[in-house]
């Protein structure tokens, strides 16, 4: 979960050859984990595991993070896997993976994606196998999924009603809230959206729930007894989630400083509470590196998760084994294993541990804490499950991914016919309008990232001249695509600036009424009744968006300028050169009305 970054540029000091020791780790087999042997002689004395995923490579991230959670289990005592997610989310996985109650999978198929959930039962058949000494899951990260803390919040409660009466009526809240937190979004938790119109305002509900808390803290602890640790956890990642939140919101530098110390902390607490444990983190490569600043994630000095490690007196019991996908066009992995791999041997689609050795520096990423590396081989296409084995087509997860908006407008555009109209005046006939009134859609996908895609068509109204002899129509239309970025974004408010590229075409239809054989058209030496003069037109697209979101519903306002880089001579239908220069050029201005839609 969290953001799609670019993956590593490092500084490589030597090569090393066809015959370093590496190992295919067999990724589409889960019994055989004679590929993890390569790390025989190195973990005796390690505490903290940590491997760097892209998260889009969810199936073989998943099979990689439980084929080495076996591995390690079984040969270095590692008996705690963290998570890249809040106390109650890895509260909700723990009480699955340790109890099989299918209640708490049932509720974990309303969130996770399908690798997901399967690494999830994996661990569970691990434990059934290893009851003597089984696998906990402990979410060490701010909660950024209300919804999921939420419920594990509900599930900790006892049946029993509580006594005290103020206590009751917060329980009895934090019941309901759960029973309709799955139609709400994680904004609209953490984040007042003045613009939702319904019968619950579930944000103010959540903040006043929340707030109410320390006052029945108390309370709480002899209510839920042996839970109650759990539960305070909890309620400690949704006010920090909350707090995480206006920080991204407010574009701070802050807020990933803020989650990276809050990670940190939770991991000291867990070494506290758990002194003789090991643990095993697959995380966002974000948070797996050594520097104190990386372009490749953030613009700004700052220490990461391992950053924090790495200068603790734990330092020495670190290994980090970060994972290469090398066909991934859009990232640097590829580029650098050629670089310290003479004639990579990884043509297969396989994932292969390789041993770093020790002439090789890695530099400033992940320094002398990486003696091994991951070079994932995979297509992203082959790289996911073909079919959810968990859920029907109408089930869906409730994090969302994407949010789809279609939307009808209307605006004007604002042209120069300076060169048109004074061609037409010669000739006798009035000239047309600058401003053509115009009517249109736009259909844009926003990722969770902060990406914006758009593609939009304009249509002109027709507009009309004549006199006694000639009757001349003017249409025109665009079609533009657009990409840009989402800023100032909240639940019911961003702004959006993007470039674009497209094309359009101004057509002009021009009637005659011939009296004499010998008259001429406008434009050509054409002796028809009527011409149609076509000037297509490249176009170029500065724009920015307004756009309102009241529940499923937007309202948008746009406004930007149309470059035409063509020669802006009309066709007939070859180019006329001593035609007006007539060009699509100019800005324009529209509102729109439309329905948006979450793919989850």
């Amino acid at each position: 979960m969290g953001k799609l970054s670019f993956f590593i540029i490092f500084c490589v000091y030597s090569n090393f050859l066809l015959s370093q020791e590496h190992k295919d780790i067999l990724i589409n087999d889960k019994e055989n984990n004679t590929g993890f042997e390569l790390l025989s002689g190195s973990i005796a004395n390690k505490k903290y595991f940590f491997t760097g995923e892209n998260h889009i490579y969810q199936k073989s991230n998943y099979l990689i993070q439980y084929k080495l959670t076996e591995y390690l289990h079984k040969n270095a005592g590692l008996n705690r896997i963290l998570l890249e997610f809040g106390a109650g989310t890895g509260w909700l996985i723990d009480q699955y993976i340790t109890t099989g109650e299918s209640e708490y999978f049932e509720e974990l198929k309303k969130y996770f994606s399908a690798e997901n959930l399967a690494l999830y039962e994996d661990l569970f058949e691990l434990n059934k196998k290893n009851p003597g000494y089984p696998i906990h899951c402990h979410g060490i990260d701010l909660e950024r999924f209300p919804q999921i803390s939420i419920a594990a919040l509900y599930f900790m409660l006892p049946e029993e009603a509580p006594k005290n009466d103020s206590l009751s009526i917060s329980v009895e809240t934090l019941r309901a809230i759960y029973s309709v937190a799955d139609d709400y979004t994680n904004s609209d938790f953490y984040s007042a959206n003045p613009g939702i119109i319904g019968e619950v305002e579930i944000y103010q509900t959540f903040e006043l729930w929340l707030s109410d808390y320390p006052r029945l803290k108390e309370d709480y602890r002899e209510y839920l007894g042996e839970d109650f640790d759990s539960f305070d956890k909890t309620i400690e990642g949704l006010i920090a989630g909350k707090k995480w939140y206006k920080l991204k919101d407010q574009r701070t530098l802050q807020e990933t400083i803020f989650r990276e110390q809050f990670m940190f902390t939770a991991l000291k607490n867990l070494d506290t509470q758990f002194p003789d444990s090991k643990f095993y983190g697959q995380f966002g490569r974000c948070h797996i590196r050594t520097d104190n600043s990386s372009a490749q994630c953030y613009s700004y000095a700052m220490k990461s998760l391992i950053y924090k490690i790495n200068e603790s007196d734990k330092s020495d019991q670190l290994m980090i084994i970060p994972i290469f996908y090398v066909r991934n066009l859009f990232l640097k992995d590829k580029k650098f294993i050629e670089n310290i791999i003479d004639d990579f041997w990884g043509t297969d689609e396989a994932v292969y541990l390789v041993k770093v050795p020790k002439d090789v520096k890695i530099s400033n990423e992940f320094k002398d804490k990486t003696d091994f590396i991951l070079i994932n081989n995979l297509k992203l296409t082959k790289d996911q499950f073909a079919k959810d084995p968990y859920r029907t087509e109408n089930q869906k997860k409730k994090i969302p991914s994407l949010r789809f908006s279609s939307e009808v407008e209307m605006g004007i555009s604002f042209f120069n016919f300076t060169d048109l109209n004074s061609s037409l005046s010669a000739k006798g006939l009035p000239g047309f309008k600058s401003q053509i009134p115009t009517i249109g859609g736009i259909f844009s996908v926003f990722s969770p990232y902060g990406f914006y895609y758009g593609m939009e068509f304009a249509i002109g109204l027709s507009q009309r001249v004549n006199n006694d002899s000639t009757t001349l129509k003017l249409n025109s239309y665009n079609i533009i695509v657009n990409i840009g970025t989402s800023l100032l974004n909240t639940s019911w408010f961003s702004f959006n600036p993007s470039i674009g590229i497209g094309g359009g075409n101004f057509s002009l239809k021009e009637q005659k009424i011939i009296s004499d054989p010998n008259s001429a058209n406008l434009f050509s030496e054409n002796y028809t009744n009527y011409t149609i003069y076509k000037n297509p037109s490249l176009l170029l697209d500065f724009k920015g968006e307004l756009k309102f979101n009241i529940k499923i519903f937007s309202i948008s306002f746009r406004g930007g300028y149309l470059l035409d880089v063509t020669n802006k001579r009309w066709k007939n239908p070859e180019l006329l050169t001593n035609s007006p220069k007539t060009a699509m050029m100019g800005w324009h201005v529209r509102a729109g009305l439309g329905i948006n839609l979450k793919v989850y």
